[in-house]
């Protein structure tokens, strides 16, 4: 593999990763509100309005008022 077509390869790849980026952030708010439609009626205002809980393993021992353990 020559000098030339690493860099090519490097430059595309990088480029594709940052406009894929890009978009999927910018389209975040739509996507999220797509999956909303799957949780319950009861649940969605409490679900729209709740942080990640990506700091949680289980999810029933977090809450957005506790810390995460």
């Amino acid at each position: 593999m020559g000098a030339g077509q690493l860099v090519l390869t490097t430059a595309t790849g990088l480029f594709l990763v940052v406009t894929l980026t890009m978009y999927l952030l910018a389209g975040l708010p739509t996507i999220k509100n797509f999956c909303l439609r799957f949780v319950a009626g009861s649940r969605r205002g409490h679900a729209a309005n709740s942080p990640t809980r990506s700091c949680c393993a289980p999810a029933a021992t977090c809450s957005p008022t506790s810390p995460p353990p």
